[in-house]
């Protein structure tokens, strides 16, 4: 096999040189996951996802002037978390890595307001933002919001560095979040 040193003086194999194989458990993960057609999915969808994503965004994106307890924060959130129940899946997907970007915006703007005294010192941010968005959506409740934020997380890592990389995983990945 014919290799060459990369840049910490360690052999890299050339690209004619045989993949590693993994164990047959994370390879039958893998197939049961990411989806076999993944060069089709992102050609037929991108662009259909990527006007989602900005759409979403751009609805959601607020200036870091509001107060914590503005209505439009709230409505921003009510539409994340109307986007959570899409009928697309990959939609549901990104809506959930929105869901967590907001509440790290939700919780500069608390860091901001406890800086000019608004807040007590001993309330952690995102528990003040929890109560926020509550106070605010009764309906939505807080068990049915730690829910919501844990499958954000979950999607938010399975995302790694970009939220298009949603596209590739099977149905079968909703089972696992």
């Amino acid at each position: 096999m014919a290799a060459y040193p990369n840049t910490h003086g360690q052999q890299q194999p050339t690209e004619n040189a045989p993949r590693p194989q993994l164990p047959e458990h994370l390879e039958a993960l893998s197939r049961a996951l990411v989806r076999g057609d993944t060069l089709q999915e992102i050609a037929a969808n991108y662009g259909i996802v990527l006007r989602q994503w900005v759409a979403l965004v751009k609805e959601t994106t607020l200036p870091t002037n509001l107060s914590s307890s503005d209505p439009q924060v709230t409505g921003a959130f009510q539409k994340i978390v109307d986007a959570t129940g899409s009928e697309s899946t990959v939609f549901r997907r990104l809506a959930h890595v929105r869901l967590l970007e907001f509440f790290d915006y939700l919780e500069v703007l608390i860091q901001l307001e406890r800086a000019q005294g608004l807040h007590g010192q001993k309330v952690r941010n995102i528990t003040i933002a929890d109560r926020v968005i509550s106070s605010a959506l009764p309906a939505l409740g807080k068990d049915k919001l730690i829910e919501v934020r844990r499958f954000a997380r979950r999607w938010k890592q399975l995302a790694g560095p970009s939220v298009f990389f949603l596209m590739i995983y099977t149905e079968a990945a909703e089972g696992i979040v």
